[in-house]
């Protein structure tokens, strides 16, 4: 017979301003009907030494993971001030406002990444056309003889030449057709570890794509520029020039976005 689920659980964090490791017994319901994800978890944290009482704010995921700690040093015991509400207020509608606006880019993004990918691309003019074009130009073109030949004829005729002698640069140079990546459609979690708070964001990527195509589009994303961070997949850091599907990657795995100077 199976035991009954525990209606509590036991987190670890660390303070950024006592630098120690704390645990925190929470309710497994405190997740429930929340309105997004991760939500701030407010408490006093009770200090030792010359470190006055701390208000501490964690930021809790769905799965009950704490993503991100927030500290307020609290003026005396003065805990319900108006100035400190404001301060607490103040914080967690700026973490609303940005959790808002990174939806709203996100979306834009992926509407225009699905419009890229239901756009066939026109293919190019083929190389026999261009070669017939310039044969049927030169077939129109009034036979005469040198003598006959006026500088306009001269100076057409040097065109008609070098039109065909692009024949050649356009068939050694351009591609019929934009070459798409092949590769499985997944869909990703990337989650970013810089700045403040942890942020993450699903978006559906081709494992075709070069990883750093990849960065640039997540780079838009978060703000980010490509050379400032790196990928990392279960502790291995991705080399940015190779293909993802070079990499064990499956549906709904998480990417690290972590600082180029912590790379290993």
């Amino acid at each position: 017979m199976s035991e009954a689920p525990q209606e509590t659980i036991t987190r670890i964090y660390n303070c950024p301003k006592c630098k120690k490791t704390h645990s925190i017994t929470l309710e497994r319901s405190i997740a429930d009907n929340r309105n997004r994800y991760p939500f701030p978890h407010v408490f006093i944290h009770s200090s030792q030494g010359n470190i006055d009482d701390l208000l501490t704010i964690l930021y809790i995921d769905a799965q009950l993971q704490i993503r991100a700690v927030d500290i307020i040093e609290l003026e005396n015991s003065n805990v319900f001030s108006e100035d400190l509400a404001k301060e607490i207020m103040d914080k967690l509608m700026n973490e609303i406002n940005k959790l808002q606006e990174e939806n709203l880019e996100l979306k834009g993004l992926l509407s225009n990444i699905e419009i890229n990918e239901s756009i066939d691309l026109a293919e190019e003019p083929s190389n026999l056309e261009v070669k017939q074009t310039a044969e049927i130009r030169d077939e129109e073109l009034p036979k005469k003889n040198l003598s006959e030949a006026t500088e306009e004829d001269v100076e057409e005729s040097a065109e008609l030449k070098e039109v065909e002698e692009n024949v050649y640069t356009f068939k050694s140079k351009t591609p019929g057709r934009k070459i798409i990546p092949k590769g499985e459609k997944l869909t990703l979690f990337f989650v970013s570890t810089i700045g403040p708070g942890e942020k993450k964001q699903k978006l559906a990527v081709n494992t075709g794509n070069v990883i750093y195509d990849i960065k640039e589009t997540i780079g838009h994303i978060y703000g980010l520029i490509p050379s400032t961070f790196h990928f990392s997949l279960g502790g291995l850091t991705l080399d940015e020039t190779k293909l993802l599907k070079e990499y064990a990657i499956a549906e709904g795995d998480e990417l690290l976005i972590i600082p180029a100077s912590t790379a290993g």
